[in-house]
């Protein structure tokens, strides 16, 4: 992409050519190459200086008004003035990932009432959690059910401290058609800012009713970790007696680093 600089935008030409001030719109700017100089209309009958060509802030007119291919940065110049360069580390911005078992399972079981299929995550880095999702699917009735998702800190390899959870109540619950197709389902979590570690992230169905069982994809050869919470809510993951499965949950949280 060729780039284009502010100035560029502006009039410019000789003193000679300069318009009157009362042609042209009041703050209009005009370059002038006679005397090197920027000057700025009143809208009626003069000019003024608004700043000189070379000066700081006439440099920041001759920067590249196009994207660029490299994220860049104004710095100081060494000679008073601004300028472009390369943002330290490369300026790779924030980055939208998913952590935990970002696969679709091979084969699906139907989730207990009330309890947390749990994964233990891994952040390289600060990141904020947007949501946890798993990949789900209606049984053959399907039905009306209450989702939850949890986060908890990491002990000693097993989850702990509840920090964040939402839990549907049962009477504004969320219907999965057992006819519908399967899917990745989030339930957002506002935005939670958590430091580089490990942590554990829990899906859950409540208010079941009858054989109403949301079906959750795993593939085997796992270790994720289930607990019932014996009730309508999220508790902390130490709280209830661990169970250790077999098992890879396809449970995911979504983060932006």
């Amino acid at each position: 992409m060729t780039a284009t600089r502010f100035i560029d935008h502006l009039p410019t030409g000789d003193h000679a050519s300069r318009p009157a001030a009362s042609a042209v719109p009041q703050g209009t700017l005009y370059s002038c190459t006679t005397h090197s100089l920027i000057y700025q209309s009143d809208g009626t009958s003069a000019w003024t200086t608004w700043a000189t060509l070379g000066s700081p802030i006439a440099d920041i007119l001759d920067l590249p008004t196009a994207e660029m291919t490299a994220t860049k940065v104004l710095a100081p110049d060494g000679a008073g003035g601004v300028e472009f360069r390369a943002e330290a580390g490369g300026g790779s911005g924030t980055t939208h990932s998913f952590v935990g078992y970002n696969t679709v399972g091979g084969s699906f079981a139907g989730m207990d009432n009330d309890k947390y299929y749990c994964k233990k995550i891994t952040l390289a880095a600060d990141a904020v959690l947007l949501s946890i999702g798993a990949y789900i699917k209606g049984n053959n009735q399907g039905g009306v059910v209450a989702l939850g998702v949890a986060l908890m800190d990491d002990t000693g390899g097993v989850p702990t401290l509840l920090r964040s959870a939402i839990v549907q109540p049962t009477d504004t619950s969320t219907f999965i058609d057992k006819a519908a197709a399967a899917r990745w389902f989030h339930v957002p979590v506002g935005g939670f800012l958590l430091a580089a570690g490990d942590y554990w992230i829990g899906f859950c169905q409540h208010g079941q009713s009858g054989s109403e069982q949301t079906q959750l994809a795993y593939d085997g050869s796992g270790s994720d970790v289930t607990f019932t919470s014996g009730g309508n809510w999220a508790t902390e993951g130490d709280q209830y007696a661990n169970t250790v499965t077999s098992n890879k949950y396809s449970i995911r949280a979504s983060i932006l680093s």
